[in-house]
């Protein structure tokens, strides 16, 4: 019996994998862009100097925007699904065989999916930056944050965001794009509730590791503050 109900549920879902399939496959059921919103990506060519920049993620560079500020990103593989048929993007065939964060300390398989950007990020941007985007001074807080767009962004248009994920991807992918996005004439003060905060476009961001493996009651200090 639960055999059958199993089944019967992989059933309906692959009858919705393919619906969105189709409709993601015809120009004339998606939304146009925004006007003056974008995303681009491309290639980027490294050399020997590269291994000596802690900020470089990986072999693209995706780009976006916010109506203040232009947001580059430095990211291990290529967008999934991000960019709209106009904008320039990139395909790489082939991929590293071996993770290098593999053994490291709460890292998991789901992990590496952080490296890289995915189409959700791009509806979030669009939506909260362009659409309806937030008050100044929001505070927002960000699970799963990755490579850091969709946070960066909010920070952009004068939101205090908190971003976070497990340790491997906020210290190899979300801090290395928050300090490449760091605005360097930002007058304004940070906010006492973020520690080591960085500005950016009009607002601050901040990053947190939460190990998904562990209960978060117990990765919180009396204060409330990560540990």
């Amino acid at each position: 019996m639960d055999g059958s109900r199993e089944s019967r549920s992989d059933m309906i879902r692959y009858s919705i994998d393919l619906h969105i399939m189709e409709a993601l496959q015809d120009p004339s059921r998606l939304l146009p862009p925004t006007p003056g919103f974008h995303c681009s990506e491309k290639c980027i060519e490294r050399n020997d100097d590269d291994s000596k920049d802690d900020d470089l993620v990986g072999r693209v560079e995706f780009r976006t925007n916010t109506p203040d500020q232009e947001l580059i990103f430095s990211c291990r593989d290529p967008s999934v699904g991000v960019m709209a048929s106009s904008e320039q993007k990139v395909e790489i065939k082939t991929t590293e065989s071996v993770d290098p964060h593999f053994f490291d300390t709460g890292y998991t398989l789901a992990g590496r999916t952080g490296f890289q950007i995915w189409a959700a990020t791009r509806l979030l941007v669009e939506y909260l930056c362009w659409k309806e985007p937030l008050p100044p001074g929001s505070r927002a807080l960000e699970l799963g944050s990755g490579i850091g767009v969709v946070g960066s962004a909010l920070a952009a248009t004068g939101s205090q965001v908190l971003l976070t994920d497990l340790p491997t991807l906020v210290e190899n992918a979300t801090q290395p794009n928050l300090r490449s996005n760091r605005r360097q004439d930002h007058e304004g003060v940070r906010p006492d509730w973020m520690e080591d905060a960085i500005p950016i476009g009009k607002g601050w961001a901040a990053t947190r590791a939460v190990d998904w493996t562990i209960s978060l009651s117990k990765q919180i200090s009396a204060d409330h503050t990560f540990d």
